[in-house]
């Protein structure tokens, strides 16, 4: 049984390394892309990076969208060849809507980060610790495993369509090039010649892998944010467990025990309940 303090809070000792082993994987995943966000420890250098990484990302994004879109509205090509288009450029498009919306909820989602780590430091005994690494592990598990499949696949589509080779005449000449994940406008820009060719491959490469690292930090986030609040409800259903067995206590030591774990208790649940208010708003429009 674990007694409740009278006076401040026991910290946790390992409340550093617990929080960055249960956000480590979405900081690596929205960090990349500016998408992580701004804390209060975040140094002014940090924020002006974030910002930088915020402005180039838009733009490769764009930069791959509107040229597959005049694409799809003015090539010289069959309404079937046009149409094959439309899915590629959809993921682009919706990777930089959600991007815009990430970047909006960016206050949200601080809030929900800064409770997750203040949960950490509050940690009064060994099996509070337990349940809540247990319910960190399954939501760092779901994260990795949404950025090893999105990741994958979309790295395969457009390594797999970057190798494909098409024939292509000019006049009496007969040339080939490589294909690109999202075909470029013609008339705004001749990728069918080196090193255009490759220039625009590698850009639509690196927009790719933003507009996935977008649709995979949503995910991993919501995951990581929905388990944490499941390891708190965990807690508090511990603690009520305890509460039940207290009268032995109550006269060993002749204090309201119960009282007092109680008081815990609602204080507790109260916090869970305000932070699962907050995360909603920080991941269901991203």
């Amino acid at each position: 049984m674990v007694n409740l303090p009278d006076g401040p809070l026991i910290t946790n000792s390992f409340r550093d390394r617990d929080y960055e082993y249960s956000i480590q994987v979405n900081r690596w995943l929205l960090q990349p892309i500016g998408a992580w966000p701004k804390l209060t420890k975040t140094s002014r250098t940090q924020k002006l990076l974030s910002r930088i990484l915020n402005v180039a990302c838009h733009m490769v994004i764009i930069l791959t969208i509107v040229p597959c879109v005049l694409y799809i509205l003015y090539e010289d090509e069959s309404v079937t060849a046009r149409m094959r288009v439309v899915g590629p450029m959809s993921h682009w498009l919706m990777g930089e809507l959600n991007y815009c919306c990430l970047l909006m909820r960016s206050s949200d989602i601080a809030y929900c980060v800064q409770h997750v780590e203040h949960d950490w430091q509050i940690v009064q005994s060994a099996n509070d610790r337990k349940l809540m690494l247990k319910n960190a592990k399954i939501g760092r598990f779901i994260a990795c495993m949404a950025a090893v499949c999105m990741h994958s696949g979309v790295l395969l589509y457009n390594t797999i369509t970057g190798f494909k080779k098409i024939a292509f005449h000019v006049g009496n000449d007969s040339y080939s090039m490589y294909l690109l994940p999202c075909p470029v406008y013609t008339n705004l820009l001749d990728v069918r010649f080196s090193p255009a060719n490759e220039i625009v491959f590698a850009l639509q490469f690196l927009s790719g892998f933003i507009v996935t690292s977008v649709t995979v930090g949503a995910c991993g986030l919501a995951a990581v944010l929905a388990m944490h609040a499941c390891g708190q409800l965990n807690v508090v259903m511990a603690r009520l467990n305890e509460l039940v067995d207290t009268r032995e206590e109550e006269k060993r030591e002749g204090t309201q025990v119960a009282q007092r774990k109680l008081g815990f208790i609602v204080e507790h649940h109260l916090r869970t309940l305000r932070y699962s208010v907050g995360y909603p708003l920080a991941v269901c429009f991203c």
